[in-house]
C-alpha cells in the first residue's frame, strides 16, 4: 500500500494558519491604533471645551448647572469615543464586505442581484424610519441625563442647606420628576433601537426565501442559465450581503447617540465668549473755567486738570502706574491730546501725569 502524500494538504493548512495569524496581529494593531486615535481626539475635544469655557460670561454659568456642564465632559464625549472606536470601524468593514459581495453576486446572476437590491431598498427604508424615531429620543435622553446630573450635583454640594431648611421632600419630588423623564426618554430610545435588529434579521430571512423561490423558477424554466449549484452559491452570497447591512443598521443607533452628544458638546463650543476690550471711561472728573468740579466734561478747556479719584480697591493704583510709566509696554493709551497714538510707549508721556497722596488732596476740589 502506497503512503499517502500530504504535502499539498500541509501547505494549504500552513497558508491558512499564516492568514489567521496575520489577521490576529492586524486586529491587535487596529484596535490599539483606534484606542490611541479615540483618546487623543477626546483629549483635544475636552481641552478645547475647557479653554473656551474660561472665556464664557458669568451669565452662562448662572443659567447652566455644574452637573450639566460636567455631563458634557463625560457622557457626551464618551459617545464620541464609542463612535470612533466601535461604530465607524464596523461600518467601514461592513461597507467593504457589501461592495465585494455585490461584485460576486453580479458575476453569478445579475437577475437575482437586481432582486436583492430592490429588497435592500425596502430594508434601508424601514431601518431609516426606525432610526429616525429612536434618534429623537436619544437626543432627549442626553438632555435629560445632563439635567439629572446637574440636579444631583447641586443637591450633594448643598446638602447642608437642604437639611437646614427642611427641603428634603421638595428635593426628592423634583428629582423624581427628572428621573422619570430620563427613564421615559431612555426607554423610548432603546425600545426602537432594540426592535431594529430583529426586524432586519427577519427581513433577511424573508429575502433568502424569496431568492430561493425566484432562483428555482428561473432554473426550472431555463432562464439566465442558472443551475442548482449557482443558486446555492448565490443564496450564501445573499446572506453575506444582508448581514453587513444589518450590522450597519445596528450601528446607526450608536451614530445617532454620538450625534446627540456631539450636538451638546458643540453647543458649548459655539457659545459667544465674553468680550473685554479693556476700555476705561472716566465720568464727571474735570474742572471748569472757575476751577470748580463740574459734571459736564465738555466744559473743560485744553490744558485743564483732570483728577482721577476713587476709593481703595478700585484699581486706581494700576491706572496711576500705567500713566506714570511704571508699567512697561505699549498700547495702554490710544490718544492723549494728539501726543500718543499707540506708537509711543507710556514712558514718553509720563511727564504729563503726577500721583498725589490722598492725605494732601482737597476734599472739595479733588486737587492739592
Amino acid at each position: 500500500m502506497e503512503t499517502p502524500y500530504f504535502g499539498d494538504l500541509l501547505l494549504t493548512i500552513g497558508i491558512m494558519g499564516m492568514i489567521y495569524l496575520s489577521g490576529v496581529f492586524a486586529s491587535l494593531f487596529f484596535n490599539r491604533m483606534m484606542v490611541d486615535i479615540a483618546q487623543s481626539a477626546m483629549k483635544k475635544v475636552r481641552d478645547t471645551m475647557f479653554t473656551h469655557m474660561q472665556e464664557l460670561p458669568i451669565q452662562y454659568f448662572d443659567t447652566h448647572s455644574h452637573g450639566d456642564l460636567m455631563s458634557r465632559y463625560t457622557n457626551d464625549t464618551d459617545t464620541l469615543r464609542q463612535l470612533i472606536t466601535q461604530s465607524l470601524p464596523h461600518m467601514f468593514s461592513s461597507l467593504m464586505t457589501v461592495i465585494f459581495v455585490l461584485i460576486a453576486m453580479l458575476l453569478t446572476s445579475w437577475h437575482l442581484t437586481l432582486m436583492v437590491l430592490c429588497f435592500s431598498v425596502l430594508i434601508i427604508y424601514i431601518s431609516r424610519q426606525v432610526a429616525w424615531r429612536s434618534g429623537r429620543f436619544f437626543r432627549e435622553q442626553q438632555i435629560a441625563l445632563g439635567k439629572t446630573n446637574g440636579y444631583i450635583e447641586e443637591l450633594i454640594n448643598g446638602q447642608k442647606v437642604v437639611k437646614v431648611f427642611n427641603y428634603e421632600d421638595r428635593a426628592k419630588e423634583a428629582f423624581d420628576k427628572l428621573n422619570d423623564d430620563l427613564c421615559y426618554q431612555a426607554t423610548q430610545a432603546h425600545r426602537f433601537a432594540n426592535i431594529l435588529m430583529p426586524i432586519m434579521g427577519n427581513m433577511g430571512h424573508l429575502q433568502y426565501v424569496l431568492i430561493a423561490i425566484a432562483g428555482g423558477l428561473l432554473a426550472v424554466n431555463g432562464v439566465a442559465g442558472l443551475s442548482l449549484g449557482a443558486i446555492a452559491a448565490f443564496l450564501q452570497l445573499s446572506r453575506s450581503f444582508s448581514m453587513p447591512i444589518n450590522q450597519i443598521s445596528q450601528q446607526i443607533n450608536a451614530v445617532i447617540m454620538a450625534m446627540a452628544g456631539a450636538e451638546r458638546v458643540f453647543q458649548l463650543m459655539d457659545e459667544t465668549p465674553e468680550s473685554d476690550h479693556g476700555d476705561v471711561t472716566l465720568v464727571h472728573a474735570c474742572l471748569d473755567e472757575q476751577g470748580e468740579v463740574t459734571t459736564d466734561p465738555a466744559a473743560a478747556l485744553k490744558g485743564s486738570l483732570y483728577p482721577i479719584a476713587g476709593f481703595k480697591g478700585l484699581g486706581l493704583a494700576i491706572i496711576v502706574d500705567i500713566l506714570c510709566g511704571v508699567l512697561s509696554g505699549g498700547g495702554y493709551l490710544d490718544n492723549l491730546n494728539g501726543l500718543y497714538t499707540g506708537t509711543e510707549k507710556p514712558g514718553n508721556i509720563s511727564h504729563f501725569f503726577m500721583a498725589v497722596s490722598p492725605g494732601i488732596v482737597d476734599d472739595d476740589t479733588g486737587f492739592p
